[in-house]
């Protein structure tokens, strides 16, 4: 496994505990526990849907953490490099202000975070840059949506050029 993709791991594996035994509405009355994925949403056809029962937007609620894209730097002689993240919150809440359900997850997340790089653990987030957003476009009805960005520390790769 890749650096970035044992970063990645490591990150959802982190936010799993911290929503344990917290139920969230969904479109058929029902509350369940978070669904998490990394990079998309699983695809399943309507017809498999259908065939097994689930209701079209059964994947709600759900975290889905996604790379963006990853930057090396050399300033001074050394190697830096981070990579950035989003996570994607979909919620559901028949309420006006259902968006609030996709804002507690969010602070939820970014306070785990930004106290993540105070203790010795398997990735390394900057401190410097972490943004949260009510995705309007997307939100519809009662289906909320928002996006958390942040930046971790990333593995560098350097030239080792024998002379």
């Amino acid at each position: 496994m890749t650096p970035i993709l044992r970063i990645e791991n490591n990150i959802l594996e982190s936010f799993k505990p911290l929503f344990t035994g917290e139920k969230f509405e969904t479109p058929g009355k029902e509350k369940k526990e978070l669904e998490f994925h990394k990079g998309f949403l699983p695809f399943e056809s309507y017809k498999e849907k259908i065939q097994n029962g689930k209701d079209k937007n059964s994947d709600i609620p759900f975290i889905l953490l996604r790379y963006k894209e990853d930057e090396q730097e050399l300033a001074n002689g050394r190697y830096s490099a981070q990579a950035v993240w989003e996570i994607i919150i979909g919620t559901y809440k028949e309420s006006s202000d259902g968006y609030s359900t996709g804002l507690y997850i969010a602070d939820k997340l970014k306070k785990h975070l930004m106290e993540y790089p105070n203790v010795p653990r398997k990735f390394s987030v900057k401190q410097d840059y972490i943004k949260t957003k009510l995705l309007e476009a997307e939100s519809s009805g009662y289906y909320w949506f928002h996006k958390l960005e942040f930046k971790t520390y990333a593995p560098y790769y350097d030239c080792k050029i024998d002379l």
